[in-house]
């Protein structure tokens, strides 16, 4: 996933586990100014699940409004944690500008359908709806992660860069 798919001035990027690591370093690529990005970081256990704590460093620098989506997955397939029913307006809830932003995801391949179903119902066209398939970079992670490396600057972070971005359709 690169720059070079973006179309829109605004920037809404939704990961979850090990997605985090890819919108990480757009975070870091893309310009932008103060409040035109939104990270939606969606983790089975608590915030300060993987990059918690730099995510949140880089958003307060950066500009960026983060909501934090701790919990059990939906047994049903759904994007959010159980306990939280997704309707039309749950990602405007979440992300005010979704239908005009470019739309980063990067999670389980099912997830990412359910959130990419759920940004067509919030009215984000097909074209500015970007995924990054995870199961390489997943394998990458645990390939070459060390305890001792960081997953950014020059740490495994580059094995989880994949090549191409896989576009909706």
């Amino acid at each position: 996933m690169t720059a070079a798919v973006r179309t829109q001035d605004r920037l809404t990027f939704i990961a979850a586990g090990i997605g985090i690591t890819p919108m990480r370093a757009l975070l870091e690529e893309l310009d932008y100014r103060p409040g035109e990005a939104t990270l939606i970081h969606r983790t089975s256990g608590s915030p300060d699940a993987l990059l918690a704590h730099e995510i949140t460093e880089l958003a307060r620098r950066c500009g960026v409004q983060v909501q934090h989506l701790p919990g059990a997955r939906d047994p049903h397939g759904g994007w959010l944690p159980v306990g939280l029913s997704a309707s039309r307006t749950t990602l405007h809830d979440l992300a005010p500008d979704i239908a005009s932003s470019d739309v980063f995801l990067c999670g389980p391949e099912e997830w990412m359908r359910s959130v990419r179903d759920a940004a067509r119902a919030a009215g984000v066209p097909d074209r500015q709806i970007h995924r990054e398939l995870r199961l390489l970079a997943e394998r990458n992670v645990r390939a070459t992660h060390h305890p001792d490396h960081r997953l950014y600057r020059g740490g495994p972070r580059a094995a989880v860069q994949l090549p191409h971005v896989h576009r909706q359709r």
